[in-house]
């Protein structure tokens, strides 16, 4: 048992980055993004232990222990941490307080009347949500404004929450005013890496489950292809299965099954993977589907670890980078676009230039600072740069301010820009 939490401890820490609290300072709409994926990861890693359960490997007593010791060592950022209650609202965890686990919170309300545990489970039935409540920081005195997010999780009749400190965003706010590209960068990259591991993990542990069944089992194979679609939606397009050859021999949902059959063993991600045998995330290229987008691949092993091909999604990037961009770009009052390291454009808050390449489309010949600036961001991870360019929506040339980060996911490198222009 130990073993098992060890190694879901393990998975939690690359979910989890250690940075990624920090990355949201002043931005609320970004910290909601954030705790609310950090809560479905959470319970992905409780899914885990449930479904070991339900195969007879531990009772449901030793699963929900191991499930409290894990939400109790997982962490996030500075003092980011998980909370679980019953839908009783007894108390499972609360960072060890020994004066409030196993105690019934039902009847607890904050400073001004609000029956907060009520609240938490009130919004976990309807299907998850955010709640405001005030209470008391870890080692504080005084009650502060929090905002939560919770969400069920029906095999133990838990409620899983975690949250933050209004305080905490608006002292980010006032201390860090005067660098809002480097804080919308980091958000930009916190928010976008945080839907890639859910892809991420969606993804494994549909190659991982598909390795258990063995190929014969076409019908559960297309069930776990299904559910990667319907969890990635909308960024997803589809989900599909490729055989060693490079061969598409299964495909959902229905409407693309026509697909099947197809040879895509020269795609750059399915050479590489092939190759390889590790995830790999592509680079944009038009799909036999006709639709320009990204591949991201997953290998599949048998129980005696051999090699099967691979479980794919099919990802729409711009509409994946857009869903984290446009609440940063109103709220810090910046435009942003994510790149490829070949220099193909993702997503742009100008999407006339979606899908264009900075180092050799028309568009940029004449701005060599732009065009230099580029390869810095090829080079280097992260740092700040001057250009001109065009303002946003004309033809006006200006001067403008960037900041950038490099996002690694599956084998692969997306960097993301913050810009304005300078008066």
């Amino acid at each position: 048992m130990k073993r098992v939490l060890m190694t879901l401890l393990a998975v939690a820490v690359f979910c989890l980055p250690a940075g990624a609290w920090a990355k949201t300072s002043g931005n609320s709409s970004a910290r909601d993004i954030l705790i609310k994926s950090q809560v479905e990861t959470a319970v992905s890693m409780l899914q885990v232990l449930a479904y070991k359960q339900a195969q007879g490997e531990m009772s449901l007593d030793e699963a929900k222990k191991l499930g409290a010791d894990l939400l109790r060592n997982m962490s996030y950022g500075k003092d980011g941490y998980f909370w679980a209650d019953t839908n009783e609202g007894v108390n499972v965890v609360l960072y060890g307080r020994k004066d409030t686990e196993g105690r019934n919170r039902f009847e607890d309300k904050d400073a001004k009347g609000v029956y907060y545990i009520k609240e938490f489970l009130r919004k976990a039935k309807s299907g998850g949500g955010y709640v405001e409540y005030i209470f008391t920081k870890k080692g504080k005195t005084e009650p502060l404004a929090k905002r939560a997010y919770v969400m069920s999780f029906a095999p133990f009749g838990w409620v899983i929450g975690t949250g933050y400190y209004r305080a905490d965003a608006a002292h980010g706010k006032m201390t860090q005013s005067s660098d809002a590209l480097t804080r919308a960068t980091a958000d930009l990259d916190a928010g976008i890496l945080n839907i890639l591991n859910e892809l991420g993990n969606t993804l494994s542990h549909a190659a991982k489950e598909t390795g258990k069944l063995g190929l014969h089992n076409e019908a559960e194979i297309r069930k776990l292809l299904q559910k990667n679609y319907n969890d990635g939606k909308p960024h997803v397009i589809n989900s599909a299965f490729i055989d060693g050859k490079g061969m598409m021999k299964m495909i959902e949902p229905d409407q693309y099954r026509k697909y099947e059959g197809s040879d895509i063993s020269q795609q750059e991600a399915v050479i590489k993977m092939l190759k390889t045998k590790k995830p790999r995330m592509g680079n944009l290229f038009l799909a036999v589907e006709g639709i320009k987008s990204v591949d991201i691949e997953c290998p599949v092993f048998s129980k005696g670890q051999q090699f099967l091909g691979s479980v794919s999604v099919l990802v729409k990037p711009d509409e994946l980078i857009r869903s984290v961009a446009a609440a940063i770009e109103k709220d810090a009052g910046v435009h942003c676009w994510v790149m490829q390291k070949d220099g193909v454009i993702l997503y742009e808050t100008d999407p006339a230039q979606t899908g264009l390449n900075i180092f050799s489309d028309d568009l940029y010949k004449n701005y060599p600072e732009l065009i230099a600036l580029g390869k810095r961001m090829v080079k280097e991870k992260k740092g700040k740069g001057f250009y001109t360019f065009q303002a946003l929506g004309t033809k006006s040339i200006v001067k403008k301010q960037a900041a950038w980060k490099t996002i690694h996911f599956f084998n692969n490198d997306w960097i993301v820009v913050a810009y304005r222009e300078i008066k």
